[in-house]
């Protein structure tokens, strides 16, 4: 899959959750890699939620970036984007399709963050569903080295530390607001 900015493509997404206490200040953050070194940071901070929360809002809100590329045609289905999180939970999801399960057996309805799971498996079904052909969640051991993991950790710190209680952010899991992604500046380079 390629989502061309210019000449430039995608060539994979890290995300990330945190949180200080649990729950306490938390944040998320989506890091977009492209091939011409340019790397986008998306993210936002909170005020009294759960660390998995954020990490299944940063999987949402990847999702909806690949969604929004979709929409748009900017995907090729020749080469599935990796979407790196050390969330073994996020990526099980997905990869021994436990979300799929829970749908279709009624259990996701029991889940803690009920709402964000069916915001996170109406996104997949906006992809493919669990035949997904745009993207392959990949599990990264975090605060290991790797660039991406330590970039996206980084940046939800740094979310986590501008939050001064300055503004009263909604509560992700019953927020509708997942554009922050503005593709309308985006085109596929011939």
């Amino acid at each position: 899959m390629e989502l061309r900015f210019g000449n430039s493509k995608v060539t994979k997404i890290y995300t990330d959750g945190a949180s200080r206490g649990n729950p306490g200040l938390a944040s998320y953050a989506v890091i977009i890699y492209l091939s011409n070194g340019e790397i986008i940071r998306r993210g936002e901070a909170f005020d009294n939620r759960t660390n998995n929360q954020m990490e299944l809002l940063a999987g949402c809100k990847a999702l909806e970036f690949l969604t929004q590329c979709k929409n748009k045609n900017l995907l090729d289905v020749r080469y599935k984007v990796p979407i790196y999180s050390d969330s073994q939970y996020l990526v099980n999801m997905f990869n021994k399709g436990w979300i799929y399960k829970w749908e279709k057996t009624g259990s996701i309805n029991n889940r803690p963050n009920v709402d964000l799971l069916w915001k996170v498996l109406m996104q997949s079904y906006e992809l493919g569903g669990s035949n997904v052909d745009y993207f392959k969640f990949q599990w990264v051991r975090g605060h290991n080295g790797d660039e991406g993991n330590e970039l996206a950790d980084s940046y939800c710190n740094e979310l986590m530390n501008q939050f001064r209680g300055n503004y009263s952010s909604p509560n992700p899991s019953k927020s509708d607001d997942y554009s922050f992604f503005d593709l309308s500046n985006v085109f596929i380079a011939h």
